[in-house]
């Protein structure tokens, strides 16, 4: 799933823009300590999901990245 898309799915469950979705997600990686795009960060978290996914059989997350 493509960063745009995810950010779009998001705003839409929770009636807001993607532009907004986007800033909160710039601040929050921020305030974790992390100074990367939020684009790479999902990305990063998706193979981490990806790779535990694998061992455990189990899905984490309810999107498809």
């Amino acid at each position: 799933m493509s960063y745009t898309k995810l950010l779009k799915m998001v705003a839409n469950e929770h009636n807001t823009t993607p532009e907004n979705v986007d800033e909160e997600m710039r601040r929050v990686i921020q305030s974790a300590g992390y100074d990367m795009e939020p684009e790479s960060f999902v990305a990063l978290m998706a193979a981490k999901v990806k790779k535990r996914t694998n061992k455990t059989n189990t899905t984490i997350l309810p999107y498809d990245i």
